[in-house]
């Protein structure tokens, strides 16, 4: 079983979490509660970055998706980047591909948001990299 690694970056109005590994039914609470973190702290414009993550099953499936509907609740929006092999295979089974957005890389993503899209907030003392 290969390990989740996840980390925080912001790029302009986004907030890039960047996760490798895979996400099962053990892994996919510490994605949950990285995701919490990043939206509570840095706003509902998220990526995901997926180009490391060999695998992912149905409960981290259901992480995107209740992140996709957290961050349009708040106003923004979950982008997912760089899918591939296994995980591409299965967005595209579940039509997930089609419902949530998923683009090729970050500057897809910018080039994509909508001018109402504000930047990221963050509470004092809180780092980029800290979610």
């Amino acid at each position: 079983m290969a390990e989740l690694w996840l980390s925080t970056r912001l790029v302009g109005p986004l907030a890039v979490v960047l996760a490798g590994g895979e996400v099962d039914l053990g892994s996919s609470p510490d994605l949950r509660d990285h995701l919490l973190a990043v939206l509570c702290h840095l706003g509902p414009w998220l990526v995901l970055d997926l180009t490391r993550v060999t695998f992912v099953d149905s409960s981290g499936l259901a992480v995107l998706v209740d992140f996709w509907r957290r961050a349009r609740a708040a106003g923004g929006e979950l982008f997912l980047v760089g899918p591939s092999g296994a995980v591409a295979r299965k967005l595209e089974v579940t039509g997930l591909d089609r419902r949530l957005a998923v683009c090729p890389d970050v500057d897809s993503v910018l080039e994509s948001l909508p001018a109402s899209c504000s930047g990221p907030r963050r509470n004092a003392g809180q780092e980029p990299g800290g979610a």
